[in-house]
């Protein structure tokens, strides 16, 4: 069980030092009420791992253009299987829409 604990105490060492991170601080629900980077939330329904509340919350405190598209009866990370062709459409649609506002010098 050490090799666990080791683990996941060297992940949270990794996103200190390499991407400024906390781990244990970070916040979905912080970073969507202050960014204004847009953001594609993707959620099946049918998800076992991540309850669809958590998306909801998240969803619910956008500052900046956030989409959350709940898939029908979808697991996790199902929703390109279950939606097939609608899934790639909608994805392409959203960049398309957002690569304007992106700064290709960042």
């Amino acid at each position: 069980m050490w090799h666990l604990r080791f683990a996941v105490e060297f992940a949270f060492v990794y996103g200190w030092l390499s991407r400024g991170v906390w781990l244990p601080n970070a916040s979905p629900e912080a970073f969507i009420a202050s960014t204004k980077v847009p953001v594609l939330l993707i959620h099946g329904t049918a998800d076992a791992n991540i309850p669809l509340g958590q998306s909801e919350r998240i969803f619910s405190r956008h500052s900046g253009p956030v989409e959350l598209w709940k898939v029908s009866n979808a697991g996790h990370c199902g929703a390109s299987a279950v939606a097939g062709r609608e899934f790639y459409e909608r994805v392409i649609a959203w960049f398309a829409l957002h690569n304007s506002n992106c700064d290709s010098s960042q």
